[in-house]
C-alpha cells in the first residue's frame, strides 16, 4: 500500500492508510488471539494465586483464633507461659507450608489481640513482579473482654 499525497499534506494519506489497514482482515484471528492469550492467561493464574492467598489467610486467622481462646483461657500470672501457651496453640493450627514472617499477643481494651504476619508467594502474578497478593494482609484475632 502507498501513501498519495492529496495536496492538503499527509494527512489523508495516513488516515487513508489506517482505514485500509483497519479493514484488512487476513491474519486477524491468529494476530488477536497471540495478543490476548498472555494477558488471559496471567489472569487467571492472578485468580489461582489470590485464591490461595486466601485460602492461607483462612487457616492463619484458624490458629490465630486458636491462640488467642488459650491466652483467654489462660488463667495464670506469667505472662512468658501465657505468650508461650499461645504461641503453641497458634503453631499446633497452623499449616507447616504457610510462612509466618511474626506473631505478637497484647491486651487490648481487656481482650487478647493475636496478630500474624504472613508471607504468600506468588506463582502467576511472579511473572508480573508481583511477590505478594494485596489485599490479603495481615491477621488479628480477638477473644475475651469486650466484642470486637
Amino acid at each position: 500500500m502507498t501513501l498519495r499525497h492529496h495536496g492538503k499534506g499527509s494527512r489523508r494519506g495516513i488516515f487513508g492508510a489506517l482505514r485500509g489497514f483497519a479493514r484488512a482482515d487476513a491474519g486477524n484471528f491468529g494476530i488477536i488471539l497471540g495478543l490476548t492469550a498472555i494477558p488471559v492467561i496471567v489472569a487467571m493464574g492472578g485468580a489461582v494465586d489470590y485464591s490461595n492467598a486466601l485460602r492461607e489467610k483462612s487457616g492463619v486467622q484458624a490458629a490465630a483464633d486458636a491462640a488467642a481462646l488459650s491466652a483467654a483461657k489462660y488463667s495464670g500470672k506469667d505472662e512468658d507461659a501465657r505468650q508461650a501457651r499461645a504461641d503453641m496453640f497458634f503453631k499446633a493450627n497452623l499449616n507447616p507450608d504457610i510462612a509466618v514472617k511474626s506473631t505478637a499477643l497484647k491486651k487490648v481494651d481487656g481482650a487478647w489481640v493475636y496478630d500474624a504476619n504472613f508471607a504468600m508467594p506468588t506463582a502467576f502474578l511472579g511473572l508480573m513482579n508481583v511477590n505478594e497478593p494485596r489485599h490479603v494482609g495481615p491477621v488479628r484475632r480477638r477473644a475475651g473482654g469486650h466484642p470486637a
